[in-house]
């Protein structure tokens, strides 16, 4: 997890990426088919890319929590990305679902904002 100066330049490129999402996910429709491949939504890796400093193109549905390296400091920034990215509020009990970056891109689907 990034601290001070960074953390607060992460925060900021997420609000970028959170005002082209929310265009985004206001301008298309949620296709069935589109969520049952291997590909990831472009908003949510984007926001995977910059909260935890991965390349897009390693970003998979398989890939689990332990793959990003994220802990439980890191679980608060990441629903705060999702809530401004998606105008979305999540419940804990929502979030102990996702094992995998699949479980949580199926879980946006599901709500309507991918």
């Amino acid at each position: 997890m990034v601290r001070g100066n960074q953390r607060d330049r992460r925060l900021s490129v997420i609000g970028g990426l959170a005002h082209d999402a929310h265009l985004a996910s206001s301008a298309s429709t949620v296709d069935d088919e589109q969520h049952e491949g291997e590909t990831v939504d472009e908003n949510l890796a984007n926001i995977l890319v910059v909260l935890f400093g991965v390349e897009g193109s390693q970003i998979t549905r398989a890939m689990t929590w332990d793959d990003l390296e994220m802990d439980t400091q890191d679980l608060p920034e990441l629903l705060a990305a999702l809530h401004e990215a998606f105008l979305l509020r999540i419940p804990a009990a929502d979030v102990e679902q996702w094992k995998t970056v699949g479980d949580l891109h199926d879980y946006l689907a599901r709500k309507g904002v991918l």
